[in-house]
């Protein structure tokens, strides 16, 4: 939960925040809790550090994939549909082989399961 609110206050930001400022919002300014904070920043592939403040970077392909999925499931309500109609508004040179699908899905942490004939559910 921290980490989505993270990635919230850094998406509202253009220029980035520095670490003090982020983990005021969330947390205490103790030492542990900077550090934690860092760690999760630092493992977060969507983030990077200019040396000053923490930022977004561009949005990677399995995010793309994952929010395309997603914004299809909630437009729809379906818990279970077609991975072509879900990845329909993708731009043709973005589609997604199989394997990107499969790995995009397992980086989602249990929200969406690859079903035989690349049908997709939805468990959350």
């Amino acid at each position: 939960m921290i980490r989505d609110q993270l990635l919230a206050s850094l998406g509202a930001s253009t220029k980035g925040l520095p670490l003090a400022q982020l983990s005021s919002q969330y947390c205490s300014k103790d030492e542990y809790s900077l550090s934690a904070i860092e760690a999760l920043l630092l493992l977060s592939p969507e983030v990077g550090f200019d040396g000053a403040n923490w930022m977004l970077r561009k949005k990677g392909r399995s995010s793309s994939i994952i929010s395309a999925i997603g914004a299809y499931a909630d437009s729809t309500g379906k818990k279970i549909f077609r991975a072509s109609a879900a990845l329909a508004n993708l731009p043709p040179e973005e589609q997604p082989t199989e394997d990107e699908l499969l790995a995009a899905l397992t980086a989602s942490h249990g929200c969406f399961e690859l079903l035989p004939n690349l049908m997709i559910k939805r468990r959350a």
